[in-house]
């Protein structure tokens, strides 16, 4: 995990206690927003963490598979066009500046990519 990623998923972890902290604790006009907001934090966390966010790949002669804490699934290799490893530069060069579509900073970086050039 790059150094900005690692920030940014310490500092996005941090605020469902903050908010349920001043929630509880707190006595001003924002505790009692806080409170559910911090609550719906933790649950959107848990979700990201059981149904988004991929926890390994396996591949076999047949098969890719992509597996999720709830979930996973099977892509049969003759449906996968191509795969290669490819350095920073080799990407920009194929794809141009590309926008990541899912989540970005807490638990890492993944979705879809999207760029204009594919």
């Amino acid at each position: 995990m790059s150094p900005l990623i690692l920030g940014l998923t310490l500092a996005l972890l941090a605020l469902p206690a903050l908010f349920l902290g001043i929630g509880i604790l707190g006595s001003g006009a924002g505790a009692p927003v806080l409170l559910p907001t911090g609550a719906l934090l933790v649950l959107l966390y848990a979700g990201v963490w059981v149904y988004a966010r991929p926890s390994s790949y396996r591949v076999t002669p047949a098969l890719l598979t992509i597996v999720w804490p709830v979930r996973s699934l099977e892509i049969p290799l003759h449906e996968v066009a191509a795969a290669r490893v490819v350095d920073l530069d080799a990407f920009k060069e194929a794809y141009g500046r590309p926008m990541r579509v899912g989540a970005g900073g807490l638990f890492g970086t993944f979705g879809f990519l999207w760029s204009r050039r594919t």
